[in-house]
């Protein structure tokens, strides 16, 4: 039987908001593609569109700065550096 008098969300360990933060990033990265995948197929009823973009965005954003915090390292420089990996050519700001 489960034990349901105490969840992880009465206090959450690091673990479980370093996984609950993964968990909300995936969810809005599905929900773009879903956005993406209903213009191709017809929106259907109850069905994120493309004016819910920029919310699903933030989401993406919010909870990567958590997780960067949880985790322990700075995004601003995590991004920078990817993005000279990914584009070498370009100068990045220091």
């Amino acid at each position: 039987m489960i034990n349901l008098s105490h969840t992880p969300w009465d206090n959450p360990s690091q673990d479980d908001q370093v996984t609950h933060a993964i968990l909300h990033i995936c969810k809005a990265a599905g929900k773009l593609a879903a956005i993406v995948e209903s213009e191709g197929h017809g929106i259907r009823q109850h069905e994120p569109t493309r004016a819910d973009m920029p919310k699903y965005c933030a989401d993406l954003v919010i909870c990567s700065i958590r997780l960067s915090e949880l985790v322990g390292f700075g995004l601003e420089q995590a991004v920078k550096q990817r993005q000279a990996q990914r584009n070498p050519s370009a100068k990045a700001d220091d």
